[in-house]
C-alpha cells in the first residue's frame, strides 16, 4: 500500500492481490489516522474493488465520514438517507410527492429507514403525511414496519392517521406488531391506534402478536382492550 498526498486529498494505491479484502481494516485505520477530509481509493483490480469497497465504505460511514455521492432524484436521495442531497433537490424545486412505480414517495422511503431528519425536511416542504402507495400504505406504516418509533412520532405529530388502512385492511399498528417493536406499538396505542381493527391477512393485532410469540406486545395490546 502506498500513500500519495495532493493538498488535503490522500490517495491510497493498493497492490493487485486477492488478499486485499483482509486489509480493509488496516486501510480504514490509516485513513482515519491521517485525518483526511477527502479520500480516493485506487485499486488495480476491479474484483478487489467489489470485495473491499463495501466494507471500507461502511467503516468510514460508521466513523462519521460523509459520502459525496450525488443522486439524480429526490426519491433516490431520500432512499439513500442523504440529508445534503435531499436539501439540494428540495431547494431546486423537486416534487416532494413524486412516486416510484410502487407508489412510494420520498417520505415513504425516509420513514422506512427511520431517517427522522429527512422526514422533517420533507414535511416542512409540503409532503403529504398520509399519501398512500399502491398497496394503500402511508408513510406511518413504513415507519412502523421498521420499528422506528421516533420517526412514527414525528409523522403523527404532523397529522399521520394511526388507523389508516391499506388495501388489505392492515394498519400501522399491525405493522408495528409484526416488527416486534414494543416501543412503536406503545406509541401508536398512546396516539389513538385501534387495537381491534381486523386485517384480511393478520386478523387482529393481538392475533398477530400471539402468532409471532411476542408476549410483551400481546400483554400491552390486552391492556388497551385488544381482543
Amino acid at each position: 500500500m502506498r500513500l500519495i498526498s495532493v493538498g488535503s486529498t490522500r490517495f491510497f494505491t493498493l497492490p493487485n492481490t486477492s488478499r486485499q479484502g483482509r486489509k480493509t481494516r488496516h486501510l480504514f485505520q490509516l485513513v482515519e489516522s491521517r485525518g483526511c477530509d477527502t479520500f480516493v481509493l485506487i485499486m488495480r483490480n476491479a474484483r478487489v474493488v467489489l470485495l473491499a469497497a463495501p466494507a471500507l465504505i461502511a467503516a468510514l460511514i460508521l466513523s462519521g465520514c460523509q459520502s459525496n455521492r450525488t443522486y439524480k432524484t429526490l426519491l433516490q436521495a431520500a432512499a439513500a438517507g442523504s440529508v445534503k442531497e435531499v436539501k439540494r433537490h428540495l431547494e431546486a424545486g423537486a416534487n416532494v410527492n413524486e412516486k416510484d412505480r410502487n407508489g412510494n414517495t420520498p417520505l415513504h422511503k425516509a420513514a422506512a429507514d427511520g431517517s427522522t431528519e429527512i422526514v422533517k425536511l420533507l414535511l416542512d416542504h409540503g409532503a403529504d403525511v398520509n399519501i398512500q402507495d399502491n398497496l394503500g400504505d402511508g408513510p406511518l406504516a413504513s415507519a412502523a414496519s421498521g420499528g422506528h418509533a421516533k420517526t412514527a412520532l414525528t409523522l403523527i405529530d404532523k397529522g399521520a392517521d394511526p388507523n389508516l388502512r391499506n388495501i388489505l385492511n392492515t394498519t400501522p399498528l399491525h405493522k408495528a406488531v409484526a416488527s416486534g417493536s414494543l416501543e412503536t406499538v406503545k406509541l401508536l396505542l398512546a396516539k389513538g391506534a385501534d387495537p381491534n381493527m381486523l386485517s384480511n391477512v393478520h386478523g387482529s393485532c393481538l392475533d398477530l402478536a400471539r402468532e409471532k410469540g411476542f408476549t410483551e406486545i400481546a400483554a400491552v395490546l390486552e391492556e388497551h382492550g385488544g381482543q
